[in-house]
């Protein structure tokens, strides 16, 4: 491609909302890109539609439709902008690759109630649905962005690319725990499926569509996955629900209901986390002197001690030195926690304030890899500072690279 990626994406939506103004030119280039390329209708619709997010679509998939368009408007689209003679060679031979969905559908799944199912499916399935009958209803969904160019304003679908590219690493590693994809029938369109209780399996006979109500990201994730390696497989909890537009709008409220925790108590379940794979090693070693109690709102609080040892030591190591602190910090840092609270006993058995747990990590981030003369001193210095005592507050709400600012420039005073 001769432009980076996101320049395409845009100019993908900028064409379809200055050339698909009405349905008869939707429809043809329907029938055009399912003729030239057999790309399924209900795909090309989705991409006309701006019903996916163009983060999600293939080049392909973007060069089949841009085509189709410059066919009814010649002078208005420039495939050679993005693509080289040799990408435009190739596409225009390819045809588009989808399996067609076979009826009756059959979904073993445990009834909820007349309107609502719960099972499992695999992910070549899912992806396989998303081609031909797995619709993203604007109408039902939360994660909208309003764009404005020049005078025309429309709606995209907002992607988090950097969730979708945490869950991808994840889905190959193996490491991604399956959670709920929920799919709605619509109550208002003409579908044919009933509930086997003989069998426990939803029975769909016919159906135009699923509205995907909820899992958006996981399934662009796995599609990004098949892309790649078309025989890997997953396996995910599934809900199939059959509401109207507004109550699977509803649920979707409902859903965001949920208590949401902050961002530094989430990342301490991150058991990727380098830094919280330290803490938990740390707080496991019965030669610690606070060995059980650095636990998430514990007497030393987990997600405090593992942000702030990320901020003033996992940051200054090299690729090569991260390979193996998971055996060089803990001891490090535990040396360090040990003679501060043999010096300073009271530090054990209690609650210890936020500013007072960034206070014990940076004096270990201080003193790391080097001689431990003078680490109490500097716990002293720190915990009795006036300022240190009158900004408690400050010190635990802001970020940790601001009470390490201010920490750094205590030390400093009278050197």
């Amino acid at each position: 491609m001769l432009r980076d990626r996101s320049e395409l994406n845009r100019y993908l939506e900028e064409k379809v909302n200055e050339l698909v103004t009405d349905q008869k030119t939707n429809v043809e280039l329907i029938r055009r890109c399912t003729e030239k390329y057999e790309m399924p209708p209900f795909r090309s619709q989705t991409i006309l539609r701006l019903d996916a997010s163009t983060t999600e679509l293939r080049d392909f998939e973007i060069f089949c439709v841009l085509d189709t368009m410059s066919e009814l408007f010649p002078n208005k689209i420039d495939l050679g902008m993005f693509f080289s003679e040799n990408e435009i060679k190739e596409y225009s031979r390819m045809k588009y690759s989808a399996s067609s969905v076979d009826f009756p559908i059959i979904i073993p799944a445990i009834k909820v109630s007349d309107s609502q199912w719960i099972g499992t499916i695999k992910a070549n399935t899912l992806i396989k649905w998303r081609n031909s009958i797995l619709r993203y209803n604007k109408n039902i969904q939360r994660r909208l962005q309003t764009k404005v160019r020049g005078e025309k304003t429309y709606e995209v679908i907002s992607l988090n690319n950097k969730a979708v590219v945490t869950m991808v690493r994840l889905f190959k590693e193996g490491k991604f725990i399956p959670n709920v994809i929920t799919l709605n029938i619509d109550e208002s369109e003409e579908a044919d499926y009933y509930y086997d209780d003989d069998s426990q399996s939803l029975v769909i006979n016919k159906l135009d569509h699923f509205d995907l109500t909820d899992g958006y990201h996981r399934l662009v994730a796995l599609s990004k996955v098949l892309d790649s390696d078309p025989l890997f497989d997953y396996t995910m909890i599934l809900q199939i629900t059959a509401f109207s537009d507004s109550l699977a709008s509803h649920f979707i409220w409902q859903e965001e209901q949920r208590t949401v925790m902050p961002k530094k108590v989430v990342n301490s379940y991150n058991l990727d986390d380098l830094g919280n794979k330290i803490v938990k090693r740390i707080n496991e070693a019965t030669s610690c002197n606070l060995s059980g109690e650095i636990t998430r709102g514990g007497l030393v609080d987990f997600s405090v001690f593992a942000d702030m040892l990320t901020e003033c030591v996992i940051k200054r190591l090299s690729e090569d030195e991260k390979k193996s602190a998971i055996i060089t910090v803990p001891r490090d840092v535990i040396e360090s926690i040990n003679i501060i609270t043999e010096n300073e006993p009271s530090i054990l058995g209690r609650k210890l304030h936020v500013y007072q747990v960034r206070v014990l990590v940076y004096c270990c981030g201080a003193f790391y890899k080097a001689d431990k003369t003078g680490i109490y001193e500097m716990y002293q210095k720190l915990s009795e500072h006036p300022y240190t005592k009158s900004q408690k507050t400050a010190l635990a709400s802001g970020t940790d690279k601001m009470a390490k600012k201010v920490f750094d420039t205590i030390v400093q005073e009278g050197k």
